[in-house]
């Protein structure tokens, strides 16, 4: 889509020519509140709205866009990503998302998988049995942070190790248990 397909596309339209005005007198009184709220930020240039340095799509070309943006398929944040660095308009992520949601090959890959059921762990017979075992880090000098629960008594140990190579953690776990 060319620059001047966008600039003959805003000269005809009625939602181009209010924000236009408004820019121009500084009476917003005739836009809807989402465009109010940023005429800080709009501007027009050779009949062409901006909004910092991203192109407004008049709405007589904005289902082309999505169109073009959607070639791919990639998805609702790709399209959104690729979109809101070039341009804008009131309501672009909703219809981003109606267009991809609508869209069969989209459906197809991001089928909704339900998670995965809770699993119930049986009660160990004596303290440290069975146990958990967690590394945090690396912390800002360099540490690790290493805890370990047991499952019977809710009991942990927490400490602080160097490297978190198998022989460290392993010595850790074997002064505990």
């Amino acid at each position: 889509m060319s620059w001047q397909e966008i600039k003959c596309s805003s000269d005809v339209c009625g939602v181009v020519q209010i924000i236009k005005k408004a820019i121009r007198t500084g009476k917003w009184d005739r836009c809807s509140p989402s465009v109010k709220s940023l005429r800080d930020e709009l501007s027009e240039c050779e009949g062409v709205i901006l909004r910092g340095n991203r192109i407004f799509i008049p709405p007589e070309l904005q289902r082309r866009v999505l169109e073009l943006v959607h070639e791919g398929h990639q998805g609702i944040v790709k399209c959104k990503q690729l979109l809101r660095g070039k341009v804008w308009w009131v309501g672009m992520d909703r219809d981003v998302e109606a267009m991809c949601k609508t869209c069969e090959p989209y459906q197809l890959v991001s089928a909704y998988n339900a998670p995965a059921p809770l699993v119930t762990t049986e009660m160990p017979r004596a303290p440290w049995k069975f146990c958990s075992t967690d590394l945090l880090g690396p912390l800002p000098d360099g540490r690790h942070v290493i805890v370990i629960i047991d499952y019977f008594s809710r009991y942990f140990e927490v400490a602080l190790i160097r490297s978190t190579r198998t022989e460290n953690v392993r010595v850790f776990r074997c002064n505990i248990c």
